[in-house]
């Protein structure tokens, strides 16, 4: 029997070098774990959050130009202020995720994911929604 699931959000995670802990016969991992994996956009990154926005290595290491960064970083604090983007890096949306996938990060370096979980978990989500 296969369990219902519902969709949580979507995610852009970086594809990260595989910890050899883990034993998994690849070299590189994706994961919603922030342990694992960074999310993007980064809003704690994004400019007008202090005390780590405008991280200079961040703007160069993801955006062509500083006018990108800016323009991203407006956006996300859009989404993230109406309750469509979660700190934890998820979209509610797939149109925004892929948005923001095609955009700003669409190279070989990420993947844009869906995250499902089983529904017999969905009330006890509810009570901290």
């Amino acid at each position: 029997m296969v369990n219902q699931c519902f969709c949580i959000g979507y995610y852009i995670c970086r594809c990260q070098e595989c910890p050899k802990c883990l034993n998994i016969l690849s070299d590189t991992i994706i994961s919603v774990s922030d342990c694992l994996c960074s999310h993007e956009p980064q809003i704690v990154l994004s400019n007008g959050w202090k005390p780590n926005g405008d991280n200079k290595d961040y703007i160069e290491k993801n955006f062509k130009c500083i006018d990108d960064y800016i323009k991203m970083s407006e956006e996300i604090n859009r989404l993230f202020n109406n309750n469509r983007f979660f700190s934890d890096g998820r979209f509610l949306r797939f149109d925004d995720a892929k948005y923001f996938f095609e955009t700003y990060f669409n190279s070989e370096n990420y993947k844009l994911i869906a995250a499902r979980m089983d529904t017999k978990y969905y009330e006890f989500l509810r009570q901290y929604a």
